[in-house]
C-alpha cells in the first residue's frame, strides 16, 4: 500500500543563503511520499537561479512564480497546484529534522 502523499508548500523570497538546505532537508525525510512545491515570490537576489538547479536535483520539485505579494499569496497559489492528501507548510529559512514528517 502506497504513502498518502505530502504536499510541502514553501513561500521563497530572496531566501537564498537557506534554499539548498531547506529543499536538501524536505527530501531526505524518513517519509518517502513528498511534493515540494515552492512559490518564489518576485525574488531579487539569486533564489530563482537555485531553484531551478534544485528543481534539476529533484522530480517531486514544483517553482511556481509570481510578482512579489507576500507569502499568504504565495501559500495560496501553491495550494493551487498541490496533489497531496496532507498539507505541510515550510518556510524558506526553516530547516526540519529527518522524521518531521
Amino acid at each position: 500500500m502506497k504513502s498518502p502523499l505530502i504536499s510541502v508548500i514553501m513561500p521563497c523570497y530572496n531566501a537564498e543563503a537557506f534554499l539548498e538546505e531547506t529543499i536538501a532537508g524536505v527530501f531526505q525525510q524518513t517519509y518517502p511520499n513528498i511534493e515540494l512545491i515552492i512559490v518564489d515570490d518576485g525574488s531579487t537576489d539569486r533564489s530563482p537561479r537555485l531553484l531551478n538547479e534544485a528543481q534539476k536535483k529533484y522530480p517531486a520539485l514544483t517553482i511556481l512564480t509570481q510578482v512579489n505579494s507576500g507569502p499568504f499569496p504565495a501559500r495560496n497559489l501553491a495550494l493551487q497546484h498541490a496533489k497531496g492528501d496532507f498539507i505541510a507548510f515550510l518556510d524558506a529559512d526553516d530547516y526540519w529534522t529527518p522524521d518531521c514528517l
